[in-house]
């Protein structure tokens, strides 16, 4: 073959790096959405936490102010005057709320939680990581096939012809790490 054709530039050393990138990216494509959607779900167990603190708070709160009350009649209110008391409450417990959302960053970490689902279903940059990884792959078995001679040409055209065949069917490449760091099953 002479260096001068397409499969000719490609062979060697840039077709084995071929193959090597186009697995390597078929590898990582599933990887990226639920890397995303991990960051989305530590984002919304961030926002629960804070919900779950201001919440605490404000039972404790409301418990203290509740106590304060009881102590405070000594003798039966009249109506004007408890509904003047629950007014307060009410607008003591909206202040003590805004105060621990802003202390505890309730609305910045809804926020970081929506842009993080939004972003966790809308991207589709696995599909094309995927497809770019499965076309340099043929791309590189390709090469190497017809650069090869014999037995080793017709392992190549089977490897290559799997590959092809299982990249038209939709079938991906995947792998998953799972661990248990407890008893064995």
């Amino acid at each position: 073959m002479n260096g001068k054709d397409l499969f000719g530039r490609l062979g060697g050393t840039t077709a084995q790096a071929l193959i090597v990138t186009g697995f390597l990216l078929a590898l990582l494509a599933p990887l990226l959405p639920r890397y995303q959607a991990a960051g989305a779900a530590g984002d919304k167990a961030e926002l629960e936490k804070a919900e779950a603190l201001v919440a605490l708070e404000l039972d404790a709160f409301r418990s203290d102010e509740q106590a304060e009350a009881d102590e405070g009649d000594a003798g039966l209110p009249t109506f004007g005057q408890r509904q003047q008391q629950q007014a307060e409450q009410r607008r003591a417990l909206n202040a003590k709320k805004k105060e621990l959302e802003t202390k505890y960053r309730v609305q910045a970490k809804r926020r970081a939680m929506l842009e993080s689902q939004a972003g966790a279903t809308g991207s589709r940059l696995h599909l094309l990581i995927g497809w770019l990884g499965r076309l340099l792959l043929i791309l590189g078995l390709l090469t190497l096939t017809i650069e090869s001679e014999g037995f080793r040409q017709k392992i190549l055209l089977i490897i290559l012809l799997v590959v092809l065949f299982s990249s038209l069917a939709g079938v991906g490449v995947g792998f998953e790490a799972r661990g248990n760091l407890g008893s064995a099953p």
